[in-house]
């Protein structure tokens, strides 16, 4: 679903129109930062054509996103009431990528099961479950560390699919 919005800033079109569509990523210039009714914070972020989007601090303050910086956005979807939600571009991790993640235990290996997931750590100290996999033949506690390919990220929350074993 594309939404139409003015854009004075983009040449191309001749009625100066940029269709905003979900899944593609956005420049937002973030404005400033400011508390809402009930002591949340937002970052103000404003697009090309002048309109503005709020990301929430509490889900996005770890990013160290600060007021005068450029960041990249997808844009998730727009929901009924015309609300645009924004996902910032990781500042470590890039969906379709390979990292090395810290292990701390796999869950619901029993004798004979063929599927579990693992408990692991990303950069900002969240613990974090990956998707189930096939674990058999694994021995828990010798690894400490587990590769997993970013298969994609809401809400600042990789989620995660076992890579190598």
């Amino acid at each position: 679903m594309a939404v139409k919005v003015y854009c004075m800033a983009d040449r191309n079109f001749q009625d100066k129109t940029l269709l905003l569509g979900p899944g593609k990523y956005y420049k937002l210039e973030i404005i400033k930062t400011i508390e809402a009714v009930h002591g949340e914070l937002w970052y103000v972020g404003k697009d090309c054509n002048g309109l503005r989007h709020l990301i929430p601090v509490s889900i996005y303050g770890k990013y160290g996103i600060e007021p005068g910086n450029v960041i990249y956005c997808r844009l998730d979807w727009i929901n009924c009431q015309g609300r645009f939600f924004f996902e910032p571009r990781h500042p470590y991790y890039s969906e379709g990528e390979t990292y090395s993640f810290e292990l701390l235990g796999l869950q619901n290996c029993e004798e004979g099961s063929k599927t579990c997931y693992a408990m692991v750590r990303d950069i900002f100290g969240q613990e974090l479950k990956t998707l189930p996999f096939n674990c058999s033949g694994i021995v828990s506690g010798k690894a400490k560390s587990l590769t997993c390919k970013v298969v994609r990220i809401k809400k600042a929350v990789p989620y995660l699919e076992v890579s190598v074993i």
